[in-house]
């Protein structure tokens, strides 16, 4: 979910301690896509609680339901390199954020 005002966007993320539900994908091709098509490539590692997708800087941060999720996902990706329409994807969990505010 994107909360659009004009042409500007807001997001909050919210900063704790301890492990991160949280997945950083960037690098995401500047082409037509859906929501849906970023999510389902965080589907088979666990269920999605929330995410944000900045399309301008071509960015997503999706909230795994739990933070084994979210660096499953991550250290699958580091041997494959996840691709989306052909391009790579950078993925990583975020040390910064550990859970969305909103999204």
């Amino acid at each position: 979910m994107i909360v659009f005002t004009a042409s500007v966007f807001c997001v909050c993320l919210c900063v704790q301690c301890g492990s991160s539900r949280v997945v950083y994908i960037g690098q995401i091709p500047n082409i037509k896509y859906s929501d849906q098509d970023i999510l389902k490539l965080a589907e088979p590692y666990g269920k999605i609680r929330k995410y944000f997708l900045h399309r301008l800087r071509r960015e997503c941060f999706i909230e795994m339901e739990k933070a084994e999720s979210a660096e499953k996902m991550a250290e699958a990706c580091k041997g494959k390199q996840l691709k989306f329409n052909g391009k790579r994807l950078t993925i990583y969990v975020s040390r910064k954020y550990k859970q969305l505010k909103h999204g």
